[in-house]
């Protein structure tokens, strides 16, 4: 019988530890992973700049397998406000390009929290009231002059962490 009670203790510890664990680093996991993947997606597409083949038509479709695979919304705009390239339609594209012009003039820095910067782009954690919801933004300017915008929203990491807790406790 104390056998039976110290491998139930073990096992609850065990999973109480697994539960704490995920609820205090698997978010900041997800999110520090997800910054350096929209570094990644900045840096791919500024090459494409580079190579003179972002704004081709060949090369539209590795553009929207690059934004889907890693679940992010990406807008490109002329300095004038057009749109020159996009994974959205055109109202939430219309949206973000508000949001960015937000962001660049700093209507909303309330809601903005600084994660990361560089001299050509800046990561920001924003909550979007309209929405209410929370976004990890991505936005600066390429080697072209363009700006642009990278989106993901923070909700899909917080769904993430609790599935994988509720995981936990039914196991």
């Amino acid at each position: 019988m104390q056998i039976f009670c110290s491998i139930t203790a073990i096992i609850i510890l065990t999973v109480t530890l697994c539960v704490l664990m995920n609820t205090l680093f698997l978010g900041r996991t997800y999110l520090e992973h997800k910054k350096n993947g929209m570094i990644t997606t900045y840096d791919e597409l500024n090459a494409a700049v580079h190579g003179n083949y972002l704004y081709k038509a060949h090369y539209r479709i590795a553009f929207e397998k690059l934004a889907s695979e890693s679940n992010l919304s990406i807008v490109v705009m002329e300095p004038d406000g057009t749109i020159r390239l996009s994974t959205e339609g055109e109202n939430i594209t219309s949206r973000m390009q508000n949001q960015l012009w937000a962001m660049l003039f700093q209507f909303d820095s309330a809601n903005n929290v600084e994660i990361y910067s560089t001299n050509n782009y800046r990561i920001i954690r924003h909550t979007d009231s309209r929405m209410d919801g929370d976004f990890i933004v991505l936005y600066g300017n390429l080697s072209d002059g363009n700006t642009i915008i990278i989106r993901c929203a923070v909700q899909s990491i917080h769904e993430s962490v609790n599935f994988a807790n509720r995981f936990l406790l039914i196991a």
